[in-house]
């Protein structure tokens, strides 16, 4: 299924258009994923907007990109945002590694003047989540 091409906005109703073609199958939200990690603005943005989508009905889904996420969290701060939307509001387990740089970074965005609203948010929501454990 080619995804890009259905990726012709930014608009909810498009984006979960895609979540409902992406459904419950591995393989849809691994080309997902892979625009969402494209490096082009526009189609990770709506991508990884759509993950946030898949992930409230399928949150199994995001488990083996987990370590990709949380190392490689993307320079444009929209598919941050969405990356850190999912971090900070599904219940993941993370190990000891993961907990360690995503501390490091959400105090990162927190300290950074660039970063975005919705970025400090996700990154208080965040570290609150794993100061619980």
């Amino acid at each position: 299924m080619d995804f890009e091409s259905q990726l012709v906005d930014s608009s909810r109703i498009i984006a979960e258009m895609v979540a409902e073609n992406v459904g419950d199958n591995p393989e849809h939200f691994k080309k997902l994923m892979e625009l969402a990690f494209s490096g082009k603005e526009k189609v990770a943005m709506r991508a990884s907007r759509v993950a946030t989508f898949c992930i409230q009905k399928y949150m199994h889904l995001i488990e083996p990109y987990l370590d990709r996420i949380i190392h490689r969290l993307p320079e444009d701060e929209s598919v941050r945002k969405n990356f850190m939307k999912i971090l900070a509001e599904t219940p993941l387990k993370f190990n000891e590694e993961q907990l360690g740089i995503l501390v490091d970074k959400s105090f990162g965005m927190l300290m950074n003047d660039k970063s975005s609203i919705a970025n400090k948010a996700y990154s208080m929501e965040l570290l609150y989540k794993i100061s619980e454990i």
